[in-house]
């Protein structure tokens, strides 16, 4: 993410095990486990939030910045529309599915259309009175007979802040049909949870506190209920009584995020619900807090934190300023610098969220929040990642609307946060981060707007470096990119940039530009093994790389992928070249998703039907909470599958010096696989 300032440049990539020209037997899956840290969830109180004084002194010291906010938007206010782009009517019911089955829809090929949009128009805001009476107000693109709020605090004791709710209220009201959609309205009492006997968040004590809402909408049409998330800061005095005074304050609408955590710096993000100019207070254990501001106001911040302690953990404070002069200071997260030298870890990599099929958390703004929360929020109960790499399939995506695209991307922000506020999260681009343009014959990446490349990089905070794009096609920067973690070198491949329907068929709309499912473009081969070079030059022992679309699907994508039926001779020579740079530099992994499983498969020539240095694992961990596919057993490499699973999961890379060692942990917590990825290299 980039909100128009200058970012911390640095320097990153996926890496491997140290080779060898010894081929790689499957190892026995009793490898023995390195001895374990402390989980992490363990650590994430210390240091502690900054106590009453120091946050009053905060609130001062912003105030006294010369800083002009501008005096819009304001608190309460609503978001713009998530359909702002039109260009012509739906193509009919089939679409979706023709898009996702790769079949076509009748009409002229020349017509032009555009996705079908989910239920929400425009995003719930909410609006404190003075009274404590507050009103949340939101849009629809059809009818909602039914929604319910349920609001209470997010506890100190927790250390991940998770909401606890104490309250609900259902009383809404059809307020006005509006162009587009309909408005309503949901009313609630913010003192009905400043009750003594439900003042765990010590609202009364200290006159502030923060509201965790949710709204429930009833979704007659899909006979389900969709779900959003929101907090809204405040200040009272007195907070009970007739004579009850509340102020609204400035409140975060994302994160905050931690991102990029070197040996002496680190980036956070987040965004405001009004214009704000913001800060971070940054400290370390018993130490004063030192402001880092942003660089310029408005509703979107990213903040570099210089001049940190190696080997050292933070607490920061996002310290939020609007033109009223109104402060709220947020309660943060931590984070850990790397020591000046980093040689055993743990990181983290899952794939493939996009909505699944269930409740209102299982299709929740286009993603599978139920079983995202649960994996990483388990990650860290029981192990201590470095860093999470998210390989892809974020979001159902593949709509012709630029904002509904940067929601369904956002949801997924709200539903990691609780882990991402403390642990850096690296995201690749699937083929559902799909932002299109439609005719009745097919669809293409967005012609006449900006392109899912550009939305993606706007909404998250990567590295940069990539290769250059040429002049008027989608960016590179900050999905396809590579970063050292200690030892290790890791790289994230766009494995389905410029993506289309018809590639290279001239009488599609559009015109022939485009790749096909699951290409990765020479551009990026050869950016990859100069990057891999000069990782090896560096002496990074392990290299790792990320590509959503596997070469060797192994179920419901052995259609396309980099592999569409071994049927389609560029692809398997694109597939050769892209094994060749990994087995020629010595790379332990590649890891994909796009399958919704969990295999493993030793690569060498024999199997990859072309030349190759050094065998390379293929890992596909796509067990995120879309639904899954079962096993193809009809693709030539099924008998040299190492295993198979189709549980829900996430992996497990533990670096120790020379030694490797992969995981495959089950959403419960059961070891599905475990091997030695060093062995023989």
């Amino acid at each position: 993410m980039r909100f128009g300032i200058a970012g911390v440049v640095v320097g990153l990539a996926l890496a491997a095990c140290p080779a060898s020209d010894a081929p790689i037997e499957p190892p026995s899956p009793d490898v023995p486990p390195p001895p374990a840290p402390s989980p992490l969830i363990d650590r994430l109180h210390r240091p502690p939030v900054l106590g009453d004084e120091a946050s009053a002194s905060l609130r001062e010291a912003v105030r006294a910045l010369e800083q002009a906010v501008p005096a819009s938007p304001v608190v309460g206010d609503a978001r713009p529309p998530l359909a702002e782009r039109p260009t012509g009517p739906p193509l009919g019911g089939g679409t979706l599915y023709a898009m996702f089955t790769h079949q076509l829809v009748s009409g002229a090929p020349e017509e032009k259309g555009q996705t079908a949009e989910r239920l929400l128009r425009v995003e719930p805001s909410l609006r404190l009175a003075p009274d404590g009476s507050a009103t949340l107000t939101f849009e629809t693109l059809r009818p909602v007979p039914a929604a319910t709020v349920y609001f209470g605090h997010r506890l100190p004791q927790d250390p991940l802040g998770l909401p606890r709710y104490r309250q609900r209220s259902a009383a809404m009201e059809d307020r006005a049909d509006v162009p587009g959609g309909h408005r309503y309205v949901v009313r609630l009492d913010t003192k009905r949870v400043l009750r003594p006997r439900y003042d765990a968040a010590g609202v009364l004590r200290k006159k502030r506190g923060v509201l965790a809402w949710r709204l429930e909408m009833l979704d007659a049409l899909e006979a389900t209920s969709r779900v959003v998330d929101g907090e809204t800061a405040f200040r009272c005095d007195p907070c009970q009584g007739s004579a009850a005074t509340f102020v609204q304050l400035p409140s975060l609408r994302l994160g905050p995020f931690v991102d990029l955590v070197r040996t002496t710096s680190a980036v956070v993000s987040f965004a405001t619900d009004a214009a704000t100019a913001a800060s971070v207070a940054v400290f370390p254990e018993g130490r004063e807090a030192r402001l880092v501001a942003s660089p310029a106001p408005g509703t979107r911040h990213e903040v570099v934190l210089g001049g940190l302690e190696p080997g050292t953990r933070y607490r920061y404070q996002p310290v939020l300023l609007d033109a009223r002069g109104e402060v709220h200071v947020h309660r943060g997260g931590t984070f850990a610098t790397e020591p000046e030298a980093l040689s055993r870890f743990e990181l983290v990599a899952l794939s493939d969220s996009r909505s699944g099929l269930g409740p209102a958390d299982a299709q929740y703004g286009g993603t599978n929040a139920e079983v995202l929360r649960g994996l990483v929020q388990g990650a860290i109960a029981r192990g201590d990642p470095r860093a999470i790499v998210f390989v892809g399939d974020l979001i159902d995506g593949y709509t012709t609307w630029p904002r509904s695209y940067a929601f369904e991307l956002e949801m997924w922000q709200r539903a990691v946060q609780p882990v991402h506020a403390h642990v850096p999260i690296y995201e690749v681009m699937g083929n559902h981060e799909s932002l299109l343009d439609l005719w009745a014959n097919g669809w293409a990446a967005a012609q006449t707007g900006p392109s899912a490349e550009s939305v993606f990089a706007e909404t998250f905070v990567n590295p940069e470096g990539g290769p250059d794009a040429a002049p008027g096609a989608p960016p590179y920067e900050e999905n396809t990119y590579s970063f050292d973690l200690g030892n290790a070198h890791l790289v994230a491949l766009n494995s389905n940039y410029r993506y289309r329907s018809h590639p290279g068929q001239d009488g599609h709309p559009g015109g022939p530009a485009g790749n096909r499912e699951g290409w990765i473009d020479d551009a990026t081969l050869a950016w990859l093994d100069a990057d891999l070079a000069g990782a090896r030059g560096a002496g990074q022992r392990h290299l790792f790389v990320f590509a959503h679309e596997p070469g060797f699907p192994n179920g419901g994508h052995v259609q396309d992928a980099l592999y569409w039926n071994g049927e389609v001779p560029e692809v398997l020579a694109q597939r050769a070249k892209l094994y060749g740079i990994l087995g020629r530099h010595g790379v332990t992994a590649i890891i994909h998703g796009d399958e919704h499983n969990y295999s493993r498969l030793l690569v060498d020539a024999e199997i990859l039907g072309a030349p190759m240095e050094r065998p390379v694992w293929q890992l596909i961990s796509g067990g995120a909470g879309a639904p899954y596919y079962a096993q193809d057993r009809e693709v030539p490499w099924s008998a040299e599958v190492a295993a198979f699973d189709t549980r829900q999961h996430y992996l497990r890379v533990l670096v120790d010096g020379d030694a490797c060692v992969v995981e495959a942990v089950s959403r419960e917590g059961g070891r599905i696989d475990r091997f030695d990825a060093s062995e023989g290299r």
